[in-house]
């Protein structure tokens, strides 16, 4: 028994080295003529005008990602803001120093508003685009080039104000720690 299926292992080991290569020529010359029949045969002309039309749709595309992308990101930077200023309340009410978190978050304020303004700046930018993808004339990658910078600007402000946030944060930790020196001793 155990003979005959050493043998039958030792047979179907030889027997796929002996396949496995024979196989592969096979694939090989398959797959090229696989990739004859699949080259393109129109023109360049008419491939060209589809690759045009596509590069049109993917810069649409990335313009309705951007319309619904940061009216988004302003929201919960609202909830946020909204959020800690109540903290900053409930501190102060308790008579803790809180003048530098409220000073941070007036620093986070200014940078939101700029943030939106420059939101609709872009905005305009992308309503001018998008009439603008319908011409022919006009190159799309360029116009979506010209709304990168706008959006890169963007991206920092709203970046700067979060940083702003976890700043005001800290010195709210701070303000809380500086109140209440035994509170440190206990929870630790």
């Amino acid at each position: 028994m155990f003979k005959k299926a050493l043998l039958l292992l030792v047979l179907s080991v030889v027997g796929l080295g002996y396949t496995l290569p024979a196989r592969a020529e096979n694939s090989t010359s398959t797959n090229q003529g696989e990739r004859a029949e699949k080259k393109d045969e129109r023109p360049l002309r008419e491939r060209a005008k589809e690759w045009k039309i596509e590069r049109r749709e993917r810069v649409k595309a990335e313009i309705n990602r951007i319309r619904e992308r940061f009216p988004v990101a302003f929201e919960r930077s609202d909830r946020l803001i909204a959020k800690i200023e109540e903290r900053i309340a409930m501190f102060e009410e308790k008579g803790i120093n809180v003048i530098v978190a409220k000073a941070k978050m007036a620093e986070t304020k200014t940078l939101i508003t700029e943030a939106k303004a420059l939101f609709e700046t872009l905005k305009s930018k992308i309503e001018l685009a998008g009439t603008q993808l319908t011409n022919e004339k006009v190159r799309p990658l360029l116009l979506l080039e010209e709304t990168r910078t706008v959006i890169r600007n963007l991206v920092e402000k709203i970046k700067l104000a979060h940083s702003k946030v976890r700043e005001a944060v800290q010195a709210l930790k701070e303000a809380r720690l500086e109140a209440r020196p035994t509170d440190r001793i206990i929870n630790n």
